[in-house]
């Protein structure tokens, strides 16, 4: 593939992942009680369990530190390294939607 085209394609993927991101925060608001980890740990969980379908364990280790591990993902058995590599670009485009959201709701 064409390095031009190519940067084309990952870069509509982002705006695509943006999009959706965007519709995840759409009309919600960041409750005053809950730190940014736990805001992240509840996006990153809508994200895996509507986006993707995929099972997962979340946990918040601390204020600033957040992880989960996919316990199953309901394409493992079609994706190949190469659609591991598309997605990431569309996972970037929903957490630059995050932080844009988490940054208005900052004002």
């Amino acid at each position: 593939m064409d390095e031009t085209v190519s940067k084309q394609f990952f870069e509509c993927l982002r705006k695509i992942g943006y999009n959706i991101g965007e519709q995840i925060t759409e009309g919600t608001s960041i409750p005053e009680d809950i730190s940014i980890a736990e805001w992240l740990s509840f996006y990153a969980t809508i994200i895996n369990r509507i986006a993707y379908a995929s099972l997962e364990s979340p946990q918040i280790e601390d204020e600033n530190k957040v992880i989960f591990h996919i316990d199953w993902c309901p394409h493992q058995d079609h994706y190949s390294a190469f659609d591991c590599r598309v997605q990431r670009y569309f996972v970037q485009g929903m957490i630059d939607a995050c932080n844009g959201f988490y940054k208005k709701s900052e004002i």
